[in-house]
């Protein structure tokens, strides 16, 4: 952990106009320093620097802050890179809290630098072999032929390892470098005591972290005769973990945000031909499938996917892995499939960046077209193949949380398939309730995580007391989810105007939740309800709080359960089964609600009794025994009271 005094010393060290002149071309107006806005798209300067107090601030966007904050706006990092990578723009030494393993933290922190500053050293012994050496000429010619122009090859930092035993780790020794460094990122391996070049003969392909380091290579062979592996990848190491980096973000991270999409490949020279054609908007999970550390990387700069893989086999099967991991991390995806013959790197070589562009937008298809397409057209004649196809659909669609984007998805598998939208809403339905109870059952979820009471268990009673409370909040949220729209009353009752939610809240509304979670899912209910909303049940299933969420799965109208089905002979009372009189249920939940009201003031009765200053609370006590009484009374509530004596 970087200690504030570091950051201070950060803070006052680096001045405003010298962060924000990495990156923009600023002009001097006065004692201020103006440019052209970088976080929003502008012709005329209105983005302020002021050295006199430290900050920037567009009068067009209002983005505003100082050089940490303008690092991670400008960047997409987060406040300790941005701080780590100031500190070393402008050779700031950093200080660690202490900690009870801050020797085995600093020591794992020199060793990753040390390795960073290895990969760097090859990186660069590549490019110089590429362009300096008569053996590189082989392969910078190889990537001429493959269509790279020279700027597109010094954009990536593309090289060429030197098809001999030694060379590369010989002069990296002979540079003073660690060979056990070498070892552990791969680049130097070891037979029978004699250390030998790993990539030696291949064009080398660096892959970058985030932050521009080198954090290992891909290396692919251009001996068409060669009976190696066609592509050779850096070994995992502590600055190379394969499924948390991707290919060229480094390069098109400013653009994904700009543009505010991203179009995923699979390979480093697909990635490279979209580039240079114009699209800079191009990642690869190369070496691996997609995984969720990569997605959120990506959610760092834009929630919009482009599965752009192979038409073939292998390429549907990883998109469709792909299109559900995305989904469940919330995001919006797209799938295009390029015409037969073509993958990203040959399509993007025979057509300018128009037709590419055009292309893949004209051919997006959501997640439901594209699992619909997958089908041969004879499967909506077939009855069985089309439920097959529905079901399919249907498993993707209880992937996305939105309402609204649930709601359209359904829509459009009934018009596609056919089948009822209210029997596919139930089929989601469903998916998620089985899903909650597997859940339930492996792993805490979150709302019952939440169920721990507020009131101390403070008398024998107590516990009898809780089960009640618990059971009569449930069974009023349940009612306010699923019936609160309806009339509150008989057709000929002058109360028939009013709606259930807004009997119930009006009752209710100086109660006070013993559950957080409960409160919290009223809090959510009574929110909408103000601004004169009353959502149906699948609102809050598809809640983005995994509280609400899980509790609405549960409890929902759809699972067809009882409200509540629970007695408790103390105090006389049973809910009405699901599917009652809902007018009598919303005044049973109100009383039962008036039940624990009065018992809880019982409660605080007995323990102002039984304190040490119960005298002098005497008055206080006598006064509320007669407002419990009067309530009791009201209840009709068949409870004993020991009074104060």
């Amino acid at each position: 952990m970087i200690s504030p005094a570091s950051i201070q010393r950060l803070k006052d060290t680096v001045r405003i106009e010298d962060t924000v002149g990495l990156f923009l071309d600023l002009k001097r107006k006065g004692q201020d320093f103006w440019a052209c806005c970088p976080f929003h798209g502008e012709k005329t300067p209105s983005f302020s620097v002021s050295p006199s107090r430290g900050i920037y601030k567009c009068f067009g966007c209002q983005r505003a802050g100082d050089s940490i904050s303008f690092v991670m706006e400008h960047e997409n990092l987060n406040y300790v890179e941005s701080i780590r990578y100031l500190a070393e723009k402008f050779q700031i030494p950093l200080e660690e809290i202490h900690l009870e393993n801050a020797e085995q933290i600093k020591e794992e922190q020199s060793i990753k630098a040390a390795l960073y500053i290895v990969n760097d050293f090859a990186n660069k012994y590549f490019q110089e072999n590429l362009t300096q050496s008569s053996e590189g000429d082989i392969a910078l010619r190889y990537f001429y032929e493959r269509g790279l122009r020279l700027e597109t090859i010094k954009a990536f930092e593309l090289g060429y390892c030197l098809d001999t035993f030694e060379a590369f780790t010989q002069a990296a020794i002979k540079a003073k470098y660690n060979p056990e460094h070498l070892m552990t990122l791969g680049l130097t391996k070891e037979t029978n005591g004699k250390k030998w070049d790993f990539f030696k003969g291949r064009i080398m392909f660096p892959i970058h972290h985030i932050s521009g380091k080198v954090a290992g290579f891909g290396g692919r062979t251009i001996n068409n005769n060669s009976q190696a592996a066609k592509y050779f990848n850096s070994p995992e190491s502590p600055v190379y973990q394969k499924s948390a980096i991707l290919y060229g973000l480094y390069q098109a991270k400013k653009s994904i945000a700009q543009l505010d999409e991203c179009i995923l490949v699979e390979g480093y020279l697909d990635v490279i031909s979209m580039y240079q054609a114009g699209l800079t908007n191009v990642v690869a999970n190369s070496g691996t499938a997609l995984s969720i550390d990569q997605i959120k990387l990506i959610g760092r700069f834009t929630q919009n996917f482009i599965l752009l893989y192979d038409s073939d086999a292998a390429g549907v099967k990883a998109s469709l892995r792909s299109l559900d991991l995305i989904l469940e991390q919330q995001y919006n995806v797209k799938i295009v499939h390029l015409p037969s013959g073509h993958d990203p790197d040959s399509f993007a070589k025979v057509h300018d960046y128009e037709f590419v562009k055009d292309y893949i937008h004209r051919n997006a298809q959501d997640i439901v077209t594209y699992k619909a397409n997958l089908y041969a057209k004879s499967t909506l004649e077939d009855p069985l193949k089309r439920a097959e196809m529905a079901n399919d659909i249907i498993y993707s669609i209880t992937k996305v949380n939105d309402i609204i984007k649930r709601a359209a998805y359904i829509q459009q598998c009934s018009e596609i398939t056919g089948i009822d939208e209210k029997t596919i809403s139930s089929q989601v339905a469903k998916i998620l309730t089985r899903r909650y109870q597997e859940l339930k059952k492996g792993v805490k979820s979150s709302y019952v995580d939440t169920l721990e009471p507020i009131v101390p268990k403070t008398i024998d009673t107590q516990n009898s007391f809780q089960t009640f409370v618990k059971k009569t909040e449930e069974h009023l949220l349940r009612l306010l989810i699923n019936k609160g729209i309806e009339r509150y009353g008989e057709a000929d009752n002058p109360f028939f105007q009013t709606l259930i939610a807004q009997f119930v809240i009006e009752e209710i509304k100086d109660y006070a939740f013993d559950f957080p979670a409960h409160q919290l899912i009223f809090n959510e209910i009574l929110h909408h309800f103000h601004q004169h909303l009353i959502y149906p049940p699948e609102f809050y299933i598809n809640h983005v709080d995994p509280i609400i969420s899980e509790f609405a799965i549960k409890n929902s109208e759809i699972v067809q359960e009882p409200l509540m089905s629970w007695k408790n002979s103390k105090f006389n009372i049973k809910a009405p089964k699901f599917g009652a009189n809902h007018t009598k249920e919303a005044d049973d939940c109100v009383r039962n609600i008036n039940v624990v009201q009065v018992r809880r003031l019982q409660m605080k009765i007995l323990e102002m009794s039984q304190g040490e200053a119960s005298k002098e609370n005497a008055q206080v006590i006598l006064a509320m025994q007669d407002a419990f009484i009067e309530e009791r009374d009201k209840q009709r509530i068949n409870d004993d009271l020991i009074f104060l004596k």
